[in-house]
């Protein structure tokens, strides 16, 4: 029976091209954390729940009313898929206040 471990190594799942900004040494070390480590990473994002965090302020705050942020338009489709993405999974949900409440 053949061993078929390596096949289902993260590190043989890495094209090449996408660590030619690292030398050997450093490829060879992120290859080997990917190995070692498998369970945490995947393709898309996981969720922490292990703690809640709440961001407390005091009566008399008010938030400052500010312009929007500008994107450039080559970033607007990816922004849009990522926030689309993160709705569905559940990770982030639509604001039910504006911000001046």
């Amino acid at each position: 029976m053949a061993d078929t471990s390596q096949a289902l190594t993260l590190s043989a799942q890495i094209e090449g091209s996408k660590l030619s900004h690292l030398d050997k040494n450093q490829q060879a070390v992120l290859l080997s954390v990917l190995d070692k480590f498998p369970d945490v990473f995947a393709d898309y994002p996981g969720l922490c729940t292990v703690t809640e965090h709440e961001i407390n302020v005091t009566a008399k705050f008010k938030p400052r009313m500010t312009k929007a942020y500008r994107v450039p338009e080559t970033l607007k489709v990816e922004i849009e898929k990522q926030v689309d993405e993160l709705l569905k999974l559940g990770f982030i949900v639509p604001s039910k206040k504006s911000c001046g409440q």
